[in-house]
């Protein structure tokens, strides 16, 4: 029995209450169920308060997380756009008055961007209500 208890404990006791614990044997089995209260106790009462809280399924859990994740890759995908956008924009302006061709393929560029930009908000939304539909708990979008 003096072997298991810690160096803490020893340095915690007083030497005389020490000898006596390890010496009678009522005193070790009181003691033993004073440092399991002491020790476990904590962790009991800790695990029972746990317990209340909301339990997600971790399937739910993982849809929702790939649902989320193809979110927000349509999300980056809309913002590579609009720079793309931007970008032709400034070509269209640096463009000079000659190089019709370039124009218009600039302005057929920048129709075919916008499409996509609004195809991409439409799926964009769709995936936020599918999200809500399918019940993923504290999503905020």
């Amino acid at each position: 029995m003096a072997m298991s208890i810690s160096r803490e404990i020893k340095s915690f006791l007083h030497p005389i209450i020490f000898h006596m614990i390890l010496y009678n044997t009522s005193m070790k089995i009181i003691f033993s169920i004073i440092i399991c209260i002491i020790f476990i106790g904590p962790k009991i009462s800790w695990s029972q308060s746990s317990s209340n809280t909301v339990v997600e399924d971790p399937i739910i859990s993982r849809r929702c997380k790939s649902l989320l994740q193809e979110r927000n890759e349509k999300i980056k995908y809309q913002q590579k756009l609009n720079t793309m956008l931007l970008r032709n924009e400034k070509l269209r302006e640096r463009a000079k008055d000659n190089q019709e061709v370039v124009k218009q393929r600039l302005k057929l560029n920048k129709t075919q961007l916008k499409n996509t930009v609004r195809l991409t908000q439409i799926r964009i939304k769709a995936m936020e209500e599918n999200i809500v539909r399918k019940g993923c708990p504290g999503i905020t979008l």
